[in-house]
């Protein structure tokens, strides 16, 4: 099920960080339209109420897909397939901030470039955060693409972060000391496992699939 729509005044949020706008038209019907950001939302309301008030019909034009519009449907996605919806959920206040009522297909890799870098430099991003954001991106497009939403991924073009995540670290022969004074007494048999992960660096994996040859 949906989030609970939290309203104020016309605008409504469907879900997180995508707002939409609920207003009656000229002839008393209501519409619903996404906005993008609340601010944005409050805007849009603003002008379809002033152009009711007018008499102004409401023309339906064919709809032109926003990034807010595949964000929502990304996030549908996530919550079903995804551990990482909550991570994706706050992501996606961001990514809507920036470009959620712009149509989808005019958003370009450089435009998305220049976000990542702006803002991994004011908020002292890793590599890892950056990918995360292009990710769900990504994401977003993918999705937007299989749906018949739009024909291109901007954000396949942005270049990937490399992550230097690997940490290199030794155990000193008194730290061994230490460990082997614990597990021996308790585990003597696992003992030598131990030790040849500790002076290899081998993965468990790699170990339980070692074969003796001759």
């Amino acid at each position: 099920t949906s989030p609970k729509p939290i309203s104020t005044r016309g605008v409504f949020e469907k879900y997180p960080g995508v707002w939409y706008v609920r207003f009656a038209d000229r002839d008393g019907r209501i519409r619903k339209e996404v906005a993008g950001t609340k601010a944005a939302a409050r805007k849009l309301y603003n002008v379809r109420r002033g152009e009711a008030l007018k008499g102004i019909p409401h023309k339906f034009k064919t709809k032109r897909i926003t990034f807010g519009d595949l964000a929502a449907s990304a996030l549908e996605h996530s919550k079903t397939h995804k551990k990482s919806y909550q991570d994706d959920v706050e992501r996606m206040v961001l990514l809507v901030d920036w470009f959620g009522n712009k149509p989808a297909d005019t958003i370009r890799p450089q435009d998305i470039e220049r976000k990542l870098v702006e803002t991994a430099t004011e908020r002292k991003w890793a590599a890892g955060t950056q990918n995360r954001y292009k990710a769900l991106l990504s994401l977003s497009y993918r999705l937007g693409m299989q749906n018949g939403h739009v024909t291109v991924n901007p954000a396949r073009l942005v270049k990937h972060r490399h992550e230097d995540n690997g940490v290199i670290r030794f155990l000193t022969p008194e730290e061994e000391a230490k460990l082997r004074a614990v597990i021996q007494p308790k585990h003597p048999e696992r003992w030598a496992i131990i030790s040849l992960a500790v002076n290899t660096g081998c993965r468990a994996g790699e170990l339980w699939n070692l074969k003796w040859t001759e």
